[in-house]
């Protein structure tokens, strides 16, 4: 009888054992899962804003896609430029263009052309672009190219872009002057997007900052709310929080070699 007593103790402890052993495991696979899960939600997040940064808007040229519905053939080839220089500053400051494509000066020193004529010493492109490497972006962007873009050769014809403005000369975009500053910053929030029929579509609630008369404004019907002039971070909570008084907008962007390319915007 006490033998029997010590083999049901020992198998006692077998059974929980396994029972522990397979809990471990279920909750180790889960935490995995659910690992896997958050990233796989980390790269659609990154990759839906990094799409919806295409949507065509450069306030120093006063044009938005927002105030309007408009699609890629709508929108003037200067726009189109800015957008993509700015991209190229975007890229640069996060390491992931080749000194070969952009860069500082330090990096490589290109003197500025006709527009510093009268200056003792050469000026030099304080950060720099190849045409070729702004024509990708714009092929990776708006599945367009640029060709026989007219050259700088005076202040009339530069391009604007991130925050100054660029010279194209000989192969180049030279950043020629800096300073350009926006009063108007754009607020939003991504409420939902699909894929379907090789086309991506985002729905978004979109609004500007006025750091002027420090106010939360919609693109379409005039109305406003007054926001903390010293707290950006909240702009975006208060713009949930109204959504219901803001407008909605519906992006398409069509699938290309590279990616998706934005076509067109729209309220809805």
């Amino acid at each position: 009888m006490k033998k029997y007593y010590i083999l049901v103790v020992i198998l006692f402890f077998i059974v929980v054992g396994e029972v522990i052993f397979i809990f471990m495991n279920s909750n180790k696979k889960i935490e995995t899962e659910n690992s896997y899960i958050n990233n796989i939600k980390e790269i659609e997040d990154r990759e839906i804003n990094k799409y919806l940064s295409y949507v065509p808007s450069y306030f120093p040229l006063d044009f938005s896609g927002y105030f309007q519905d408009t699609n890629v053939n709508d929108v003037g080839q200067d726009v189109l430029i800015a957008m993509a220089l700015s991209r190229g500053m975007v890229n640069y400051e996060e390491d992931l263009c080749q000194v070969e494509e952009c860069g500082y000066y330090l990096d490589n020193s290109i003197e500025i052309q006709y527009l510093y004529e009268d200056s003792e010493e050469p000026v030099y492109g304080l950060y720099y672009f190849t045409m070729d490497y702004i024509n990708n972006l714009l092929d990776e962007m708006y599945h367009i190219r640029l060709s026989n873009l007219e050259e700088s050769t005076s202040w009339d014809n530069i391009y604007a872009g991130a925050d100054g403005t660029f010279a194209l000369q000989n192969g180049y975009f030279l950043m020629s002057s800096s300073g350009i500053g926006e009063s108007w910053y754009h607020v939003g929030f991504v409420s939902d997007w699909i894929e379907e029929d090789n086309e991506l579509i985002i729905y978004e609630v979109g609004a500007y900052r006025d750091t002027y008369t420090q106010t939360l404004n919609d693109y379409h019907n005039g109305y406003k709310i007054a926001l903390d002039a010293y707290d950006v971070t909240l702009d975006t909570k208060i713009l949930k929080e109204n959504q219901s008084s803001f407008t909605h907008y519906k992006h398409v962007f069509k699938k290309s070699d590279s990616g998706y390319f934005w076509y067109s915007t729209e309220a809805i």
